[in-house]
Formats: structure tokens, C-alpha cells, sequence
């Protein structure tokens, strides 16, 4: 049961009577309520089988929007199976299917009248785990309907515009992985590659609507990998070496140069030192983190949008892009002190 309002605490041409008079007053009522059943079933030693139902009833109701009111009620059936085979005790394969929904949210109403998400998941994976090594891999593949992704534009105060697509798709594998090299090494690895596409997306170019064909979804980016190198040469002391790569990724859906987000490498270290103590704490553990240790510059958002120029003469329409991008801070510090008792 959400209410927001604001009032007018200064103008620059104010009115008579304006000083803390309502300028918008909204609501937003939502009630969320599902019912699920789960089973698990040990098929032999070497099968498992699961599944889950799920029953999901929304109503929302709210006022504000530029279409008017929103009283909306949403149905969704969510139903999940998957399939596990036990190679050994320390690896195993699985499959699995889902079906999931998602309800528009309130800023998705300000731009129109948006349709809930629809979502096929398929997903294909090997755990590995010994004593030293422990690895996971997954490969999906998210077949949408009516996906709300984001367009790279951004509302009057700031939030994120998202629109349906039709058809599009996320397709990937993930990996992450831990590795004991010592009793003082160990790395911890993790990557994930994708090619997540809008499948015939269109789009109204210089008055004309276009089939672009299949686009990038905006801020997906191919690749994210990260690492951790952790160094422990006592007890009481630990350091932690982070890495994090993100690849190159569009802000929008069109593809254009404008909209491009560059790819971006950073590292931090994080140390870590406990000292144990006799009297009223059990220990002190301080921590320091020093992010962005490189002080590499670049920017990990932004936003981008287009707009349709008039030519006052002939009437002809040319549509325009532009982009905005949010640099990141360069080496930055963070200690702290815990204590335990």
C-alpha cells in the first residue's frame, strides 16, 4: 500500500498561495498472493527428478500514469521441472525447464499500456566438486515473449524506461570455478558469455517504421569475467586481489555507434586482519579496500534515447540520437573495524 506525494517548498515564479501546496498526489496498491507445490522423487542412485507449480495472483491499482488509472489483475502459471544424473559422488549432470511471467512495474504504465513478460528457460549443467577443485558449468537458453527490456532512456526524474520487444532471446554459459593452490593460494575464477538478441526488432526511423532485423538487447554485454586471488600468509591475515572485466554492450536497441558502452577492466584489493583479543571482544577484525587500485578511468552506465526533428520547410522527419555516460570514481579507500563479542 504505497502513497507518494510532493509539495511545492520553492518557485522561481510562484504563485499566490503555492508555498507547500500539493503539486502530485499518488497512489499505488498492489496485492501479491500465489500459492506452489514442489516434489522431489529419487528415481535410482543415479536419477533425481524435480518439480514445482506455481499459482500467482496480482492486483494493482494506481493513478498517476499517463494513461490514467491502473487496475490491473494478472493470472500466472509458473511451472519448473529438472532432471539430475549422478556420474560419481562428486559430479553430476541436470536439465531443466521453466516457465515464468513478470508483471509491467508502475513506470512501466507512465509510457503506455505494457504487456507482462513471458519466459521458456532451458537450462543444461555440470557440478564438479574434490577436495582442491570445484567447478560449475551452465549453458542456458531464455526464449521471451513480450520481454520489458530496457530502451537507454530515462524518465523526468531519472529512472529507466523499458519497453516490450515481441520475441528475443537470451542464449549463454556460465562458468565459475574455486582452486585451492596451497594452504596460503587459492583463485577463484568466474565468466559468463551470452548473446542475448531482439528478435525482427522495429523501430520508427525518420518517420518510417523499419525492420532492423535482430538487434542487441540493450546493456548485455558478451562477456563478464571476474577473479579473485586470495593470499592468506598467517592466520589472522588475508589478502584479496579482485579483477572484473565487462565487455563492450549497446545502451539501446537499435545498434548505433551513439550507443555504444565501452568495455572496462578493474581491480581492487581487499586485506583483511583479525586481531584476537582477552578482554570484552572476542577479536577486532579490521579491513581496508582499495577500489579501482589502478585508477583506470571509464564509465560503467549511461543512458541513451532518440527524437524526431521537423524540418519547418518540407515537413520531413529526421531522427536524431544522443548519449550521456556516468564516469566512475578512480582509486577510492575503505577501511573499517568490526567488533565481536
Amino acid at each position: 500500500d504505497g502513497k507518494n506525494f510532493g509539495n511545492i517548498l520553492w518557485a522561481q515564479y510562484a504563485l499566490t498561495n503555492s508555498y507547500n501546496a500539493r503539486y502530485y498526489d499518488f497512489y499505488g496498491n498492489k496485492i501479491d498472493g500465489n500459492a506452489f507445490a514442489k516434489l522431489n522423487y529419487i528415481l535410482s542412485n543415479k536419477w533425481s527428478l524435480y518439480g514445482d507449480v506455481q499459482y500467482r495472483h496480482i492486483n494493482y491499482k494506481a493513478n498517476g500514469v499517463s494513461e490514467g488509472t491502473i487496475d490491473k489483475n494478472f493470472n500466472f502459471f509458473n511451472p519448473k521441472a529438472g532432471l539430475t544424473y549422478s556420474l560419481n559422488r562428486r559430479n553430476n549432470l541436470y536439465f531443466s525447464y521453466a516457465r515464468a511471467h513478470r508483471e509491467p512495474n508502475r513506470i512501466d504504465y507512465e509510457g503506455g499500456n505494457p504487456k507482462p513478460e513471458k519466459l521458456n528457460d532451458f537450462e543444461l549443467g555440470w557440478r564438479s566438486k574434490y577436495e582442491k577443485i570445484k567447478l560449475n558449468i551452465n549453458a542456458y537458453y531464455m526464449r521471451y515473449k513480450d520481454q520489458l527490456v530496457l530502451t537507454g532512456a530515462l524518465n523526468d526524474v531519472g529512472s529507466p524506461l523499458r519497453e516490450n520487444v515481441g520475441d528475443s532471446y537470451r542464449l549463454g554459459i556460465e562458468a565459475d570455478a574455486a582452486f585451492v593452490l596451497s594452504d596460503k593460494w587459492s583463485i577463484k575464477p568466474n565468466v559468463a558469455l551470452s548473446n542475448s538478441k531482439n528478435v525482427d526488432y522495429h523501430f520508427q526511423r525518420d518517420g518510417i517504421l523499419q525492420n532492423l532485423g535482430n538487434t542487441n538487447i540493450a546493456f548485455s554485454p558478451n562477456i563478464v569475467a571476474a577473479n579473485m586471488i586470495a593470499f592468506t600468509p598467517i592466520k589472522a591475515l588475508q589478502f584479496n586481489f579482485l579483477s572484473k572485466f565487462v565487455g563492450e554492450q549497446f545502451m539501446g536497441n537499435l545498434d548505433t555507434e551513439n550507443s555504444k558502452l565501452k568495455s572496462y577492466f578493474v581491480n581492487d584489493l581487499n586485506v583483511i586482519f583479525e586481531l584476537k583479543t582477552k578482554k570484552v571482544f572476542k577479536s577486532i577484525v579490521f579491513s581496508a579496500l582499495i577500489n579501482n587500485i589502478f585508477d583506470y578511468k571509464y564509465s560503467s552506465n549511461g543512458y541513451y534515447y532518440t527524437y524526431d526533428n521537423i524540418d519547418a520547410t518540407s515537413g520531413a522527419i529526421t531522427t536524431l540520437d544522443a548519449s550521456g555516460y556516468y564516469p566512475q570514481a578512480g582509486i577510492n579507500f575503505l577501511a573499517g573495524m568490526t567488533l565481536k563479542f
